[in-house]
C-alpha cells in the first residue's frame, strides 16, 4: 500500500511540474493574466491558470491509481463514488478558473461550491473519522457522525 501511495505522489508531482511551463506559456500566448491592483500582493502580471496544472496533475493520478491498483478490487457503489468525486473536483476547478478569467462575484461563486458540496454529501460521501493524533499527544481521535 505504501508504494501505491508514493506513486500517487510522484505521478502527481511529475505531471503537474511538466504541465506547467505549457500552461504558463499558454497564458502569456492568449493573455489569461492576471494583472496587479491593490488587492494583489504581486507586481507584475502572472498566468491566472495555475490551476490547471494542480487538476491536471489531480487527475493523472487519479485516473491511473483507478485504473491500475482499484478497478479490479472496487465495489460498483465505490466506483459511482469515484465518479462523483472525480466530476465534482473538476466542477470546482471550473469555478476557479472562471473566477480568474471573469473575476466572478464571490456570493454566486459560494453559492455554487456550497451546491455541489451537497450534491457529494447526497451521494453518501463524507468523512466518518478524522485522526487527529499527529497533533496532539494523548492520541485522541474525533468522530464525526452524521446528523
Amino acid at each position: 500500500m505504501f508504494l501505491i501511495y508514493i506513486t500517487t505522489i510522484l505521478l502527481s508531482y511529475i505531471s503537474t511540474d511538466i504541465s506547467i511551463p505549457k500552461i504558463i506559456n499558454f497564458g502569456h500566448k492568449f493573455k489569461l493574466t492576471d494583472k496587479p491592483n491593490k488587492r494583489k500582493i504581486h507586481n507584475t502580471e502572472k498566468v491566472s491558470l495555475g490551476g490547471v496544472a494542480i487538476i491536471f496533475g489531480f487527475f493523472i493520478s487519479a485516473l491511473l491509481n483507478y485504473i491500475f491498483y482499484f478497478s479490479e478490487s472496487i465495489s460498483v457503489d465505490n466506483s459511482l463514488n469515484f465518479l462523483v468525486v472525480f466530476f465534482i473536483s473538476f466542477l470546482y476547478f471550473l469555478i476557479g478558473a472562471l473566477d480568474d478569467i471573469y473575476d466572478l462575484s464571490p456570493i454566486p461563486r459560494l453559492t455554487i461550491q456550497f451546491v455541489l458540496a451537497y450534491f457529494i454529501w447526497l451521494s453518501g460521501i463524507g468523512i466518518n473519522n478524522l485522526d487527529l493524533s499527529i497533533f496532539f499527544d494523548d492520541q485522541k481521535i474525533i468522530y464525526l457522525h452524521p446528523i
